[in-house]
């Protein structure tokens, strides 16, 4: 090596060029969706989802212009224990609940002073465990 101050240059620039070119990259969008969706869930702290449930893709949206949220999860809990949880939980943080659900689907019109939530749950029809169960969350700030 005739000249290791000249190797420790290049590579410490070449470190540079590696580093610099990954932080201009685009985030694709789905993570830039899943992003935003778990901003609104968190907007959202009063609506409990249960542990088993988890964020269905491309299905929460925001509009810019107005006070509406759409959140979509699947889940391992059947349609009654979910809309069981929901009404636990839901008269726990403070709503009024009216039960409209009928035999194989669950529906729960929530409501407080500053919003109001719809709350769906039904079978997905899919044999895995995990997406067992869909809950459809509209949540509605009052003006």
């Amino acid at each position: 090596m005739k000249h290791p101050v000249l190797y420790l240059y290049l590579l410490v620039g070449l470190g540079y060029c590696a580093l610099f070119s990954a932080c201009g990259k685009q985030k694709p969008e789905s993570v830039k969706k899943n992003i935003q969706a778990q901003l609104g869930q968190a907007q959202h702290f009063d609506v409990p989802i249960p542990l088993a449930f988890k964020l269905a893709d491309t299905s929460t949206r925001k509009l810019p212009t107005t006070l509406h949220d759409f959140m979509r999860y699947t889940g391992a809990l059947s349609v009654d224990q979910t809309v069981a949880f929901y009404k636990r939980e839901m008269e726990q943080s403070g709503w009024d609940i009216a039960d409209l659900s009928a035999q194989s689907e669950g529906f729960l019109y929530c409501t407080k002073p500053t919003k109001q939530c719809g709350i769906e749950v039904r079978s997905s029809g899919k044999p895995q465990k995990e997406l067992a169960t869909i809950i459809s969350l509209f949540i509605t700030q009052k003006a």
